[in-house]
């Protein structure tokens, strides 16, 4: 519908790939998507707070530290003195 968001979720593997849309990216959406409830792997993400209640093992995307790192870094630059 015009005028209103959603989400796109993904779940994959080496091999595959499931992407689901959803109005939110809450709880519900993610077990709409029927991927988490079930699965036993590493999940690898964003570290959301919701995927916490699925019990697996979790893995902070690297990307996403990058991201974190760089964004410390835009706020307090290092400056003469301070060790980078």
């Amino acid at each position: 519908m015009a005028g209103t968001s959603a989400w796109v979720h993904s779940a994959s593997t080496e091999a595959l790939a499931l992407f689901t849309v959803h109005p939110t990216r809450d709880h519900d959406a993610m077990t709409t998507a029927g991927v988490l409830p079930a699965f036993t792997g590493v999940a690898v993400h964003d570290g959301y707070t919701p995927y916490r209640r699925y019990g697996t093992a979790h893995q902070f995307c690297s990307a996403h530290h990058l991201r974190e790192l760089a964004g410390i870094l835009d706020t307090d630059p290092p400056g003469p003195g301070r060790r980078t």
